[in-house]
């Protein structure tokens, strides 16, 4: 009977070009797979290898440099001659010989001392019995008569034997000294030839620890991730202390090491070492990176990452010049540190401008304000000035630390009309004990003349100006600190 629906060519069918799909669909991601977890995801073992090549490379020419002159040195050409024919006459001839025959004779030193040493380990062995004995013995009130024999007829067999030990110690020491004085030649070529070539060896070592060895090959350093991690350097969202990973290093690898200052990031030794990176200051095993430059030390999988050059991250690197503001995390007095002068600057500037007079900075509370007193401000200006100087200050002075605030013409009235009516009480009591001075009279030119003669003896210039553009005393670039007098007449009146 037939069976319903089978169809006899489904069995010649071939199902090989699948298979070969799915196979080749299959190692083509696993070799991706592998590509992307071991390169694409891990560009810092791509660069500790450019990393071992470079440093291979800088350190074979040093080799070779160094190599170059001790070969072009008279000096060290001849002591390595002296070397090999004190060598070779340790190996063969008189010297030779002498050295055989005192090599048996410390043999048979070696085998009399030994024997000798022996006998007198076990003599002290049966020592320790004998004494354990007559202990016991005295312990439990019984005859203790025949240990104390034992220990004295051991004694005295120890005391025969130790002149013999010491003398036997004597003879080995003495062909032993005999020994090295034969070697002295070659131990003191040897040790002055190692301080001639000390700097050549210093590459060797260098190149060495920049690769391993694979029994007659020889690769770079396998890549592997470098961290440091600061115990309860952080707080969580609990003010709890946590610790922070630092791995910057497994790029910047010779951020602590001298001879790369002229080579591209990450490969450049940082600047200023020698007190930047101090075991006293800030040592890169102990204190890391971010602490000063911050970025996101952790991350490893990008450059952008580990910079913290990354969405939503809140601290990203601080280059150059921006380093500076993290000095102050640790460092309460900056305007003595040497390497932030930037960050002192501005510590100063802070302060002397004013910005703690809108900012409320912690530590600055109590700063005193460096705007003057308006307690009296009516009897010492003219109204009409005050309106023109809270409307835009830099037109009167262009220098001053007053920040233009962009007011209208309206919304200065008003704050001048309140500043003038809450210092009218004031500015009166203060005009009544301040009357107009006697002599003083407008237009007085011999009077005017005796008071410039006044002003440019006595030094008033040493800190006002009286010109345009004449600012003695200047804070940053744009700021003065003590004002230009040139249209002092438009702002106060006479008596004040």
């Amino acid at each position: 009977m037939a069976v319903r629906g089978f169809d006899e060519s489904e069995e010649k069918k071939s199902y090989g070009s699948v298979f070969l799909l799915g196979t080749s669909l299959l190692v083509v991601v696993t070799l991706w797979s592998l590509w992307d977890d071991n390169i694409t995801r891990r560009p810092w073992k791509k660069i500790q290898t450019e990393f071992y090549r470079l440093d291979y490379r800088k350190a074979k020419a040093a080799y070779d440099e160094e190599d170059k002159k001790l070969q072009t040195d008279p000096a060290y050409q001849e002591l390595a001659k002296k070397l090999v024919a004190e060598e070779a006459s340790l190996n063969g001839g008189d010297l030779a010989k002498k050295l055989k025959a005192l090599h048996a004779e410390e043999v048979r030193a070696n085998v009399r001392f030994s024997e000798i040493d022996q006998e007198v380990k076990f003599i002290k062995s049966e020592l320790e019995e004998a004494w354990y004995e007559f202990d016991h013995a005295v312990q439990q009130g019984r005859n203790s008569k025949p240990y104390q024999e034992t220990i004295r007829e051991l004694d005295k067999e120890k005391a025969k034997l130790d002149p013999s030990l010491e003398a036997a110690r004597q003879k080995r020491e003495q062909i032993k000294e005999e020994a090295k004085k034969l070697h002295a030649g070659v131990k003191e070529m040897e040790t002055q030839l190692a301080k001639m070539t000390d700097e050549r060896d210093k590459w060797i070592r260098v190149m060495e620890n920049a690769t391993i060895k694979m029994g007659p090959l020889s690769i770079y350093k396998i890549p592997k991730i470098r961290q440091v991690v600061l115990d309860e350097f952080d707080r969580n969202n609990f003010d709890e202390p946590v610790g922070r990973v630092d791995r910057c290093q497994t790029c910047h690898m010779v951020a602590n090491r001298p001879g790369f200052e002229n080579e591209p990031q990450p490969f450049r030794t940082h600047s200023r070492r020698e007190v930047l990176l101090a075991d006293n200051a800030h040592p890169p095993g102990k204190v890391g990176c971010t602490t000063c430059h911050d970025g996101q030390g952790a991350a490893v999988n990008s450059v952008q990452q580990a910079h913290g050059e990354v969405h939503y991250w809140e601290f990203p690197l601080l280059r150059g010049a921006k380093a500076q503001s993290s000095c102050a995390s640790c460092h309460l007095d900056v305007q003595k540190l040497e390497d932030a002068p930037l960050l002192a600057q501005g510590q100063r500037l802070f302060e002397q401008v004013g910005c703690t007079g809108c900012h409320l900075v912690k530590g600055y509370e109590d700063i005193p304000k460096i705007g003057p007193s308006l307690k009296r401000v009516s009897a010492k200006v003219d109204p009409s000035w005050m309106i023109r100087w809270i409307q835009n200050p830099h037109n009167y002075r262009p220098n001053t630390r007053m920040p233009n605030f962009s007011l209208k013409e309206d919304e200065a009235v008003a704050i001048g009309a309140f500043l003038w009516s809450a210092a009218k009480e004031e500015g009166e009591k203060w005009l009544q004990g301040h009357p107009m001075p006697a002599g003083l009279r407008e237009g007085d030119k011999e009077l005017a003349a005796k008071g410039k003669s006044l002003v440019e003896s006595i030094g008033c210039k040493g800190c006002h100006g009286f010109a345009d553009g004449e600012v003695s005393t200047v804070l940053g670039k744009e700021k003065e600190i003590i004002p230009n007098l040139k249209n002092i007449a438009a702002k106060v009146g006479p008596r004040w």
